[in-house]
């Protein structure tokens, strides 16, 4: 909130009531309407510029869990498998496939982790909450985004699903 309203650029969008920003505080759910909620918490990542957090949309009959951006896994073990346990959908980080993709940057800069390294750490999941994930946030890079046909059918041969535009997901 404090880096939108000092920020001239971005303060516009309240001055024209493009937005209207709402603190909320990590943990507090807030009501769309009587059938679907949101609460917002903070991940483990890089905050430059303010906190990163994920999103857990409830609504009647499922949830869903929106994390598209986290430097590691190992700093959320607990958290990430409850989420899992008790969520029926997780658009999780799939920035790169591999980290061999970033040629011209430190990729120790970049700590998202890899498609493949996210596999192979949930790969002890049941193939029912491996289907809840579905990888997102895809690099320019991605060998996903890059018609690696490869690729795309390894996230599928493991269990575990890659986000499409135009999906809908129902949850009431």
């Amino acid at each position: 909130k404090k880096h939108i309203e000092e920020n001239s650029i971005l303060n516009r969008l309240i001055e024209n009531n493009n937005i209207e920003l709402v603190a909320n505080s990590n943990g507090i759910n807030i009501s769309i309407d009587k059938d679907i909620s949101i609460n917002s918490f903070e991940v483990p990542h890089r905050n430059e510029l303010s906190e990163t957090v994920a999103f857990k949309i409830e609504g009647l009959k499922k949830s869903i869990v929106y994390l598209p951006d986290i430097d590691s896994w190992d700093d959320f073990e607990d958290t990430i498998n409850s989420l899992i346990k008790d969520n029926n959908i997780l658009f999780i980080d799939g920035t790169f496939y591999t980290k061999d993709e970033i040629k011209n940057r430190d990729v120790n800069k970049i700590p998202h982790p890899a498609i493949l390294d996210t596999m192979n750490h949930f790969s002890s999941l049941s193939s029912y909450n491996k289907e809840k994930i579905y990888f997102t946030h895809f690099n320019h890079t991605n060998h996903i985004l890059k018609n690696d046909k490869q690729a795309y059918n390894n996230v599928l041969e493991n269990g575990f699903r890659i986000a499409e535009e135009g999906q809908i997901f129902n949850i009431n």
